[in-house]
């Protein structure tokens, strides 16, 4: 946060579930003559929740609309990582770079520029915003020490400032279990289908009587779709439904099981095994 308040211009944060990302964006964006910041979040389904989030905390934020311009002096603007860079943004922020109202630009989960651009296009485009005369801001809990020079070259920076913590994920357990295959289509989702359903029988994902939430990633979305037929529970993909509906499924959902390709692959998502 000190970096951040005294205008270094590149500043990495790596930082774990609840540790406070958040803070490093919401806390300037309250201080007086604030200017605009920037947040650009990789998937629009979680805007809203960020919005509400930012609205408890009585900061100021407004989601980008090439069709509605915020206003000026809005103190945060949130906007999706394909719109970030689509020209009428872009026009928008050259706009604000050049009035000077333009403070910093925050890329959350901002790992992903380098881990999705093999099959997200817009990811290759991000390190165009470098050309802006602002203060950059990453944020992340998913950027191995080895990744460092990678995240560097995709964006375009020069000797920033690393602020971590501790990565290591002491409560996480792995376990390898195998399932027969079968040449009969959709056999094999139904044994995954039938192995998590008894996982959840045993307790596995409740604690202290409280559920947890359960993420399944398969690669594709007929899988998707089998699963979530047999377990009762919802899919998140590129096209599972309308952006509300999708959000919906994210911050709402009443399952407690969620199938998903890697569309949602990558993200912060708290409280979900």
């Amino acid at each position: 946060m000190q970096a951040i308040i005294d205008n270094r211009l590149q500043v990495v944060a790596v930082l774990g579930t609840g540790e406070g990302k958040s803070l490093l964006y919401q806390l300037p964006a309250r201080l007086p003559g604030a200017g605009t910041t920037v947040l650009i979040v990789p998937l629009v389904a979680l805007k809203q929740d960020t919005i509400r989030k930012c609205r408890q905390l009585g900061v100021e934020c407004t989601v980008w609309s090439a069709d509605r311009l915020p206003g000026t002096g809005c103190p945060l603007v949130l906007v999706s990582l394909d719109q970030a860079v689509g020209g009428p943004f872009l026009t928008y922020l050259n706009q604000l770079d050049s009035a000077g109202d333009l403070v910093r630009i925050v890329i959350d989960e901002s790992h992903l520029v380098c881990t999705t651009e093999s099959y997200r296009r817009r990811m290759r485009e991000v390190k165009q915003l470098r050309m802006l005369h602002c203060q950059f801001v990453l944020l992340t809990a998913t950027l191995p020490p080895r990744m460092e020079d990678v995240f560097e070259k995709a964006l375009l920076l020069q000797r920033p400032l690393y602020v971590r913590s501790l990565t290591m994920r002491t409560e996480l357990e792995y376990h390898a279990v195998k399932l027969p295959s079968s040449s009969n289509a959709g056999s094999f989702e139904l044994s995954v289908a039938a192995h998590i359903q008894a996982t959840l029988q045993q307790g596995w994902f409740t604690q202290e009587g409280d559920r947890k939430r359960v993420l399944v990633y398969v690669r594709m979305r007929s899988q998707a779709n089998i699963l979530a037929e047999e377990l009762g529970c919802s899919t998140y993909y590129s096209d599972s439904g309308t952006e509300e509906e999708k959000a919906a499924v994210l911050i709402e959902g009443e399952s407690q099981v969620l199938v998903a390709t890697s569309a949602l692959a990558g993200i912060d998502y708290p409280h979900s095994t």
